[in-house]
């Protein structure tokens, strides 16, 4: 199917993103924000105010394979949709609660489950159903959602949190967040392209197809419909899961760690800060770039490049450079 009209697939990747920079940003991004007022009411250690970051964590783990069993079952607008329930639940469930302990709990349940139900897996899952041929691209617009959510969440819940305090900026986002899930879920998600008549990328019906585009299509072998136990029992797998699983490690470690890093290193709350925001922007601009390099080049290699960018971070932190080193650093590396 042809048209001139955008590509009902864009919009796909639009309403992902939106989806996801809300849960992303208002969960994993603003986390920070509540350590010190949490601290401060329950007397807790940074440590100790930081184990709901690991909750959160862990809860992603947990929920992940289960969320993405249920999206081959069930339509992705009610799955996302659910998971804005959740977080609904969730947030207001930390609003009203008065122990650490339920706390845990619920942002190792409802809202993990809710973030991983409505945020990135969900729109990764629906975006591969739609792009082919410029999947890397659409992935990588897509992959920027997560470095938007730290831009305009934290922001929005420092605003909301010097007007009504840590437990109102809570209650707020029960709402904003959910709302904002639903309606561009609801509006513009759907499963597959064969449910509006098209195919992925917007082509024309395999029938129709010149033999030059035909030449283009995907190979049977890439196009292979793989089980779940086979999935299981192959080593390319495991390989891709650990090693995407120690990367993104790493980086939400350094996310809840750059901030008390700078404090320590004795450059202010504000100089810290800004040592996250130029770092976000780097992200921001490497996903792009990956993005558009992963249709052309092998993704192995591309893989390498990203590997040894947070292996030499990760380095110079270790040295302990001076302020502008490690400004230059955020922005680059």
């Amino acid at each position: 199917m042809t048209s001139r009209r955008m590509f009902y697939g864009w919009w796909i990747v639009a309403a992902g993103f939106i989806s996801t920079m809300l849960s992303i940003g208002s969960t994993t991004y603003a986390f920070g924000l509540f350590v010190g007022p949490l601290s401060q009411e329950f007397a807790l250690s940074r440590a100790d105010a930081n184990t709901g970051f690991i909750a959160l964590l862990v809860g992603f783990a947990i929920w992940g394979p289960l969320a993405g069993r249920v999206l081959d079952r069930v339509s992705a607008r009610w799955v996302m949709s659910a998971g804005a329930v959740l977080l609904a639940v969730g947030f207001a469930a930390l609003a009203t609660l008065e122990s650490p302990a339920l706390m845990a709990l619920v942002i190792l349940g409802p809202l993990s489950l809710g973030t991983v139900a409505s945020g990135a897996l969900a729109a990764n899952v629906i975006t591969t159903r739609w792009f082919y041929r410029q999947r890397g691209k659409a992935m990588g617009l897509l992959a920027v959602a997560t470095s938007a959510g730290g831009f305009v969440m934290p922001p929005l819940v420092a605003v909301l949190m010097q007007h009504y305090g840590w437990r109102g900026a809570l209650m707020a986002l029960s709402v904003v967040v959910p709302l904002g899930v639903l309606v561009v879920v609801m509006w513009r998600i759907r499963d597959r392209p064969r449910d509006l008549g098209m195919t992925p990328d917007g082509d024309a019906a395999p029938q129709a197809q010149p033999s030059a585009a035909a030449a283009t299509a995907a190979p049977a072998s890439e196009t292979r419909q793989w089980s779940f136990a086979q999935l299981l029992r192959d080593a390319r797998f495991w390989s891709i899961a650990l090693g995407a699983g120690l990367l993104l490690g790493a980086d939400q470690a350094l996310l809840a760690s750059l901030i008390p890093y700078g404090v320590d290193a004795g450059y202010g709350a504000a100089r810290a800060a800004l040592l996250l925001s130029c770092l976000t922007f780097s992200a921001i601009v490497g996903k792009l770039a990956i993005g558009a390099l992963a249709d052309r080049y092998d993704k192995r290699y591309l893989f390498c490049v990203v590997a040894a960018c947070n292996v030499s971070f990760l380095c110079l932190l270790l040295i302990g450079p001076a302020y502008p080193v490690l400004i230059a650093a955020c922005c680059i590396i």
